[in-house]
This record gives structure tokens, C-alpha cells and sequence, in this order.
């Protein structure tokens, strides 16, 4: 892989997952094509310092679904209690807000555990559930 490309693993919210890449410029450090792939603004969720970052639509509680896998991926790694909506962007880390791509070995740890919760229907049943509330008192 060259410095200029960037592979990300994308995480939508029925549990697909698949691998991009783009083309990175220097005046945007990959940007555009994260805010291509994720729909508009873009925010950053840091999972682990320096490693992994998890990037979501900044407005998605407004526009999309509750993305259960990206909820349940940053509670188990960051600690965070709250759901994310749409689907989510993880990537390496260089730094808050700064593109690297994801490894493959990290890549198939986050794909098994979206297989392990898309394998628990009741686990994704409540995780949406809270989504939902969480969404509808923003509305």
C-alpha cells in the first residue's frame, strides 16, 4: 500500500462490513473522501489513544439509523455510553483527527465482533431500542 492510499473498514448499520480506500492529498490528508463515504461533516471517536479512531457523521442522530456495531465496538474498547448512527469509519490513528489506515489484523477483530453481536438478535434488538430514545429526545 502506498503512503498516498488509505484503507478504512466501514461498518454500516445492518452489520455489513467491507474495506475502502482512496486516494490521499496532502491538502486533505484523506478528508474528502471520508466525508464521501460517510455523507457529509464527519466526527472523530477515539477507541484507543494512538491506535484505532472510529469516524461518524456529525449530524447522523438527525439523518440515520442507530448504528448498533459502531455503538457496542466503542463501548467495549473506549468505554463510551452512547449510540452513534450511520455507518462508521474506523481507521488507524496518528493522532485526534489525523488518517491512518487500518490493519488488517484490526480490521478482522472489529469484523468478528460485529459478527459476535449480529449472532445475539436480542443484544442488537436493545442496542437499537436505546438508540432510539436516545434519538427521539433530540428531535
Amino acid at each position: 500500500m502506498s503512503e498516498a492510499e488509505l484503507t478504512v473498514l466501514v461498518v454500516d448499520v445492518d452489520g455489513r462490513t467491507q474495506c475502502e480506500s482512496w486516494t490521499r492529498t496532502a491538502a486533505d490528508d484523506g478528508m474528502d473522501g471520508l466525508r464521501h463515504v460517510l455523507g457529509g461533516a464527519v466526527e472523530c471517536v477515539t477507541l484507543i489513544e494512538g491506535v484505532l479512531e472510529m469516524w461518524v457523521l456529525g449530524d447522523g442522530i438527525y439523518l440515520c439509523s442507530t448504528n448498533p456495531f459502531a455503538s457496542a465496538i466503542s463501548a467495549e474498547l473506549a468505554g463510551t455510553r452512547q449510540p452513534y448512527y450511520g455507518r462508521a469509519v474506523f481507521a488507524g490513528a496518528r493522532g485526534t483527527g489525523s488518517l491512518r489506515s487500518i490493519s488488517d489484523d484490526t480490521a478482522a477483530v472489529l469484523t468478528a465482533m460485529v459478527t459476535r453481536l449480529s449472532n445475539r438478535p436480542r443484544n442488537l434488538r436493545a442496542l437499537r431500542a436505546v438508540g432510539k430514545v436516545f434519538q427521539d429526545a433530540h428531535m
